[in-house]
């Protein structure tokens, strides 16, 4: 069983319709568990290794199913028991149990395992260590071929991955926010996992944490705050009861420092937190050396502080206020007369929400050098057996990171250390922090009972209020309020383009429009994704084919863009999914032969398949073309009032259909010589522009570009812009090399016409000759083919069918690079293309003398423009544009 590709899926992908891990595994050899019959006992050994899998539903989803399916192994394909065993590496103890399936190719081998995930780095992971799992079960004999050592060590290869696991998990707080955020809908992406960054939100809306550390808190307070003296230093100068403080680097100074403010001593370092290398109640000069040798493993200087009597209070304040405040309880068990501590210890660990790290609410209790003096310092040791009821202390600091626990005292704060607390934590300029109070009373107002501020914590923890004893407190929603107010959910408008011919024109006009248009919606910044690169606004981010997923999440973490427009390919959606949970508006242009044959996509159908996850991805809106039968079926995924239908026509029998189910459309209206593109909704019919006006249609010559600007102004209305707006806006759009390079460009700067465009596929290249043939010429139409062929050889004799009787003179040739590099896909050599075109074109009826061939695209741009004269048309179908116009631009005929 060899794991072929191993992917999570942050958006809607050709699986399902949600975010989820896929694994394709080629499984040569047994395809199935052999359970308890065909194996005896190979079923107990992964239930012993994961007993949580006994809660597992069947694969009917019959509660707690899976177990009788595994040891009966009736037909249970090893890639669902694959699935099944990532998700309960996944669960880890949780309630609840994700989904998981499989499904089997026809291909044979193959076996498409899914799962559903929270955190996809570590359930990717999760995946394959599933994979190591569920072979390590297998008898050799039963063993699929895979690439695994024959001896694997399923408890150890399980000890890592939750080692691995633990270290590489966001914090509780991290996932107590994330987990609030997705509830209320916003979306969210690890930006960096080894510091932990976690984005909140989309483009300007974004907002980044670092647990609870925000974009919003000053540079300088968590300096202030990381620093204890000076923390210190700053609340004492403004009368706030803190700690008498030194500051020391050797272990002399800090004897002396002991003793001027006094014993007993509290020693800590300076500039760690979570409780290490902390002492309290040091009382003599040899305890201060020992205390000050701990604190200076964790920081070069240290700091020596008088005793504060009190308990450990943890105080949160968000944006000014008090939230919630626990008092916070040491790591300690409690004697039941008969267990040592050690085995007291053990039984405490055995609460589900203990762990290691942060990975878990609470932390478990470690024996270690630091617990056996603080035993030792109460007559105990391991193995002494404590009282009945009597409580054994193994931490002096009563933090959680250290096994502490808490109870919840949010009721009880007096109204005075309140707002002293809250005044402290404005003093540092905070939006969020942990204050950490001791008091003996913390009922009692600290100017009666004293007390003291010992640290603000700018970065505070959450898991002492989630886990205190008492009262539930929200320390969770506030938080988000604070960063998203007025329940924003943080996302910024979304449109995305896909269909095989016109989804770039599409997308670059949709993004005028808003460039022009947007503030009617309050948008200025407009991101844009193509496969030509990425932009924003009329800057260029990257150049290059980023109309997978990569581009959208470059703009969705840009907290420039306000409105991204994506352009979305049928790679990215089979790759990687689609980059987003939901969009705003979608538009699916039209499905045509481009690419099938890829990606295990073999019909129209299919194709259609895959690029209608975007459709079905679309909230508010989905445009889609009427004139393609493919694309109008979509319709029944929507509601009527959700769908408009487009067709570069008067209104088709299907569009008036929709309009009467409630439904909208964009059609043309008027003369054919004077038409107009309207939009029809239920409350009538608004006029967008006269044809005529829009630069990139010809004057209607160019009709797919009609097509486009329609779909474009039904997405620009989906988001809210008015139709007259749109007019305006794309009335100012023309089809220029600098606007829309290499679609449909046009140069009239010579005697001769050039128009420049990157068809390629027989519909593109049909549009380009409808649109010829409505063009007035004086003299020759000369073309030259130099896109055709290069994916799909098919296309060559479709293509030359298609141009034969509508051009004058030929130009045969090929883009080196992009034939070679397609030649796997094409199945014969590049340099063939050239004369295949030309003999297709022959068949069709062309004379041999009105053909040129040449192997290369640069020089047939060259002998195109040489050969041409006054009153000629000559079309460039090429891939290499950026070249091309510049000698467009640059030629100068020969005398």
């Amino acid at each position: 069983m060899k794991i072929l590709k191993a992917s999570a899926y942050s958006g809607p992908n050709l699986i399902a319709a949600f975010p989820l891990v896929h694994l394709a595994l080629q499984v040569e050899g047994t395809q199935s568990w052999p359970g308890d019959e065909g194996s005896p006992g190979i079923s107990d050994g992964l239930i012993a290794l994961l007993p949580g899998l006994e809660v597992h539903p069947g694969k009917s989803n019959q509660p707690r199913g899976f177990i009788a399916e595994l040891r009966g192994g009736s037909d249970l394909p090893l890639g669902y028991v694959v699935a099944r065993v990532a998700t309960e590496l996944l669960r880890d103890g949780a309630d609840s149990v994700g989904l998981a399936g499989v499904t089997r190719r026809a291909e044979g081998a193959l076996q498409d395992a899914f799962f559903l995930y929270e955190d996809a780095d570590i359930a990717v992971q999760a995946g394959k260590v599933a994979v190591l799992l569920v072979l390590a079960q297998l008898p050799a004999r039963l063993r699929p071929r895979n690439d695994f050592p024959p001896n694997i060590n399923a408890k150890e290869a399980l000890a890592s991955f939750r080692r691995w696991a633990g270290a590489a998990a966001l914090d509780q707080t991290a996932l107590a926010l994330i987990r609030e955020a997705r509830r209320r809908d916003i979306p969210w992406f690890v930006l960096d996992r080894p510091r932990r960054i976690v984005q909140l939100g989309q483009g300007c809306k974004l907002r980044r944490i670092r647990e609870t550390v925000t974009g919003a808190t000053p540079a300088i307070t968590t300096w202030i705050q990381a620093d204890k003296s000076t923390t210190n230093r700053l609340l004492a100068g403004l009368h706030f009861p803190v700690p008498k403080q030194a500051r020391v680097s050797d272990p002399d100074a800090a004897v002396n420092a002991a003793r001027k403010v006094g014993f007993p001593v509290a020693v800590k370092p300076l500039d760690s937190g979570k409780g290490r290398g902390i002492s309290l109640m040091v009382s003599d000069d040899d305890a201060v050396r020992a205390a000050f040798a701990l604190a200076r493993r964790y920081s070069a200087q240290v700091i020596i502080e008088n005793h504060i009597a009190g308990a450990d209070h943890r105080v949160l304040i968000v944006g000014g206020r008090m939230l919630a405040a626990a008092r916070r309880l040491p790591a300690a068990v409690t004697g039941d007369g008969q267990s040592t501590v050690a085995e007291l210890v053990a039984e405490v660990n055995k609460d589900p929400r203990r762990g290691v790290g942060f990975s878990r609410l609470m932390n478990r209790i470690e024996l270690d050098a630091q617990s056996d003096a603080l035993l030792s310092k109460q007559g105990h040791s391991r193995e002494s057996v404590p009282k009945k009821d009597e409580r054994v202390l193994l931490r002096e600091t009563a933090n959680i990171s250290t096994g502490g626990t808490a109870i919840d005292v949010t009721d009880a704060v007096h109204p005075e250390n309140r707002w002293m607390l809250e005044r402290a934590v404005r003093i540092t300029g905070a939006d969020i922090a942990g204050v950490d109070f001791l008091s003996p009373d913390i009922s009692r107002s600290y100017r009666e009972v004293g007390g003291a501020i010992c640290e603000i914590n700018a970065s505070p923890g959450l898991r002492p209020h989630q886990i205190a004893e008492g009262p539930p407190r929200d320390v969770v929603g506030p938080i988000v309020d604070m960063l998203f107010p007025e329940k924003d959910n943080g996302r910024i408008p979304i449109a995305a383009i896909t269909g095989t011919n016109g989804k770039t024109t599409t997308s670059r006009m949709l993004a005028h429009i808003l460039r022009c248009a947007g503030d009617a919606i309050g948008v200025k910044t407009v991101g844009l994704v193509t496969t030509d690169g990425v932009h924003i606004d009329d800057q260029l981010v990257s150049k290059g084919d980023f109309a997978g997923g990569t581009g959208a999440r470059v703009l969705l973490r840009d907290p420039s863009v306000e409105a991204a427009v994506l352009e979305t390919a049928r790679g990215g959606i089979v790759k990687t999914g689609l980059a987003f949970d939901y969009c705003d508006v979608a538009a699916f242009m039209n499905v045509a032969t481009d690419h099938i044959g890829l990606d295990g996509i073999r019909s129209l159908d299919e194709m259609a398949l895959v690029k209608g996850r975007v459709i079905e991805a679309a909230r508010r809106l989905a445009v889609l073309n009427a004139e393609d039968p493919r694309c109008l079926a979509m319709s029944a995924q929507k509601e009527p009032e959700q769908v408009c239908l487009f067709s570069a026509a008067e209104l088709t029998a299907e569009q008036r259909e929709h309009l009467s189910r409630g439904g909208l459309a964009v059609s043309l209206a008027g003369d054919p010589d004077d038409q107009v593109i309207v939009l029809h909704h239920r409350g009538g019919t608004e006029e967008i522009a006269p044809v005529s006006h829009i630069p990139a249609t010809l004057e209607g010559a160019a009709r797919h570009n009609v097509l486009n600007a329609q779909a474009a102004a039904a997405l620009a209305y989906g988001l809210g812009i008015p139709c007259a707006r749109i007019g305006e806006a794309l009335s100012s759009f023309e089809s220029s090399f600098d606007r829309n390079p290499g679609r449909l460009n046009v140069f009239d700067g010579h005697p001769f016409k050039v128009v420049m465009d990157f068809a390629h596929n027989p519909d593109c290249v049909r549009v380009i000759c409808d649109m010829v043939q409505r063009m007035k010429v004086d003299g020759r139409r000369i073309c030259m083919l130099g896109s055709t062929g290069h994916r799909q050889g098919e296309h060559i004799g479709e293509v030359c069918e298609l141009v034969a009787q509508r051009f004058d003179s030929f130009i045969c040739t090929r883009n080196k690079r992009v034939s070679e590099e397609r030649q796997s896909i094409r199945g014969f050599p590049g340099e063939e293309i050239p004369h295949r075109l030309a003999a297709a074109l022959m068949e069709n009826g062309v004379d041999a003398s009105r053909i040129v061939t040449l192997d290369d695209d640069n020089e047939a741009v060259d002998r195109g423009l040489n050969m041409s004269r006054e009153g000629d048309l000559l079309v460039l179908l090429l891939n290499n544009r950026e070249w091309a116009w510049e000698r467009i631009l640059g030629f100068q005929a020969k005398d």
